[in-house]
């Protein structure tokens, strides 16, 4: 099986640059990126009452095919280390790209501005 940890570790970085435009969709825990026309990424995060939160990526190419998926449950002192190695990069990558989508980094300098004047 091929090591897709860097590949994702890649994926964060140029979302944390600002470089990949990760979008909102209908369901406000996913969110979707094209990169280059060729490739898709969908990224969710999965509330559960029953079981831990979960963490999803999916890489599409461009017939819409799945190349990559990658999941990961909120660690547990019995989730084994591979699980949580994977949490970890989703959910950094999962915040990331929640920032990027819903463009949180200008509406905190907006509201920081606000609060300024008054």
């Amino acid at each position: 099986m091929p090591d897709y940890v860097p590949l994702v570790q890649k994926l964060l970085d140029k979302t944390a640059k600002r470089k990949i435009d990760w979008k909102g969709t209908y369901d406000s825990g996913t969110f979707i990126a094209v990169v280059e026309g060729d490739y898709s990424f969908e990224l969710s995060f999965s509330p559960s009452n029953r079981v831990a939160d979960r963490r999803s990526l999916v890489m599409k190419d461009h017939d819409g095919a799945p190349v990559l998926e990658l999941q990961a449950s909120q660690p547990t002192q019995d989730s084994s280390q591979s699980n949580d190695d994977k949490w970890t990069l989703l959910e950094e990558l999962w915040e990331e790209a929640r920032a990027t989508a819903l463009n949180i980094d200008e509406k905190i300098s907006q509201v920081s501005n606000i609060l300024d004047t008054l």
